[in-house]
C-alpha cells in the first residue's frame, strides 16, 4: 500500500495516470456487474471482464517498486566520509522521483554556504517556472528553492585557502556520487615556498552566498545565462576601461578552466574588434593592448591583429 501511496504523491504524470486507471477501472467494472445483475443484462459481464483484464495488464507491465522506499530519512549516526556511499543507483532514482528532478538538471559541487549550512556538497540544479531548484546530496537529501532573479549575477571569490586534510572527504571514497562529481572538484594552486607554502582555490558565488567550484560554474552559466562580475582593484579603478575589464573577466574564466581555449578566443576577438572600431585614440589603444599583453591576457599576435584592424578601418573610411 505504501508503494502505491508514494506513486500518487511523488510519481510523474504518467505514473499517476496509470495508477488512477488501476483504481478506477475495477470500480467501473464492479458497477457494470451490479448493473448487469439488477437489469438482468448479463451480456454486460463481458465488458466487466474486459475492464478487469485491462487493469491486470496495466498493473503487470508497470513497476512501482522503485517508489516504495521514498521515505529515506535516516537519523542513525554516520561518519561524514561515508555519507555518499549510501547513495546507490536505486536510491538516487528514488531521490530524483521524490524531488521531481527535471531531465535538464545540471550537476554542481557547492563548496560552502553559511546561510544554507552547506559544506562541500554535491548537488543538482534546475529551473522551473522562474525558480531555481537545488537538490543537495547530504545525509538526507535536501532541496532549496530560490527565485531565479537572485542568480542573475555570478561573483568571484579569489584565494580561498585549501585544507587538504579535511576537504571533500566524502568524495575521496569510491561511490556512485564520487564517480559522478569528481570532475567538479576545485582546481588549486600554491603560494609561498618551503614550510610556509599554502594552497588556494577560487570560488564562484551564486544566489546570496552559495560558493561553487570553478569546474561547476559553467553549468550555472549554461543553465541561467548569468552575468559574471569581479570586484577588485582592477574592475573598480578608473585606470581601466570597459574593454580592459571585459578582457580581464574573460581571462579569469579561461585561467580557472571555466571556459575552454576556443570560447576564450571568441571572447578575445570580440573585445579586440570593439576596441578597433572604438573612438579610442591610437596611442591609448596601443597602451591598453600592451597592458593586456603584459598581464598575459593576450599574445603579441592579438596585439597586431587589433592594430591592423584599426588601420583597415581607417583606410576604408578615407576611401
Amino acid at each position: 500500500m505504501k508503494m502505491y501511496l508514494n506513486a500518487l504523491r511523488y510519481g510523474d504524470g504518467k505514473t499517476k495516470l496509470i495508477l488512477w486507471a488501476m483504481i478506477l477501472l475495477p470500480i467501473i467494472a464492479v458497477a457494470i456487474a451490479i448493473g448487469a445483475i439488477v437489469t438482468a443484462k448479463y451480456s454486460s459481464f463481458i465488458l466487466t471482464f474486459v475492464l478487469l483484464v485491462v487493469t491486470f495488464m496495466i498493473g503487470s507491465q508497470y513497476d512501482f517498486t522503485e517508489l516504495q522506499d521514498l521515505d529515506m530519512d535516516d537519523d542513525k549516526p554516520i561518519a561524514p566520509e561515508d555519507i555518499l556511499i549510501r547513495y546507490t543507483e536505486k536510491r538516487m532514482k528514488q531521490v530524483f522521483i521524490k524531488f521531481k528532478v527535471k531531465p535538464d538538471h545540471r550537476p554542481i559541487l557547492i563548496d560552502r554556504s553559511e546561510k544554507y549550512k552547506i559544506k562541500e556538497t554535491p548537488a543538482y540544479i534546475w529551473v522551473l517556472r522562474g525558480q531555481v531548484h537545488i537538490l543537495l546530496i547530504e545525509k538526507n537529501a535536501r532541496e532549496l528553492v530560490l527565485p531565479a532573479t537572485s542568480f542573475r549575477t555570478v561573483t568571484y571569490r579569489r584565494g580561498v585557502q585549501v585544507n587538504y586534510k579535511g576537504e571533500y572527504r566524502a568524495l575521496m571514497k569510491p561511490s556512485l556520487i564520487s564517480q559522478a562529481f569528481s570532475e567538479y572538484l576545485p582546481s588549486t594552486y600554491d603560494r609561498g615556498s618551503g614550510s610556509i607554502k599554502k594552497s588556494y582555490k577560487n570560488l564562484y558565488i551564486i544566489g546570496e552566498d552559495i560558493a561553487v567550484t570553478n569546474h561547476s560554474v559553467s553549468q550555472i552559466f549554461d543553465l541561467l545565462d548569468s552575468n559574471f562580475e569581479i570586484k577588485d582593484r582592477i574592475t573598480e579603478s578608473d585606470e581601466y576601461g570597459e574593454d580592459f575589464v571585459d578582457m580581464y573577466k574573460a581571462y579569469t574564466l579561461f585561467r580557472d578552466q571555466v571556459i575552454d581555449a576556443e570560447a576564450y578566443k571568441s571572447k578575445v576577438l570580440r573585445i579586440l574588434e570593439n576596441m578597433a572600431i572604438s573612438n579610442m585614440l591610437d596611442v591609448e589603444l596601443k597602451i591598453n593592448l600592451d597592458k593586456m599583453q603584459n598581464l598575459h591576457f593576450i599574445t603579441e599576435e592579438y596585439v597586431r591583429y587589433c592594430l591592423e584592424k584599426r588601420i583597415k578601418i581607417k583606410n576604408a573610411a578615407e576611401d
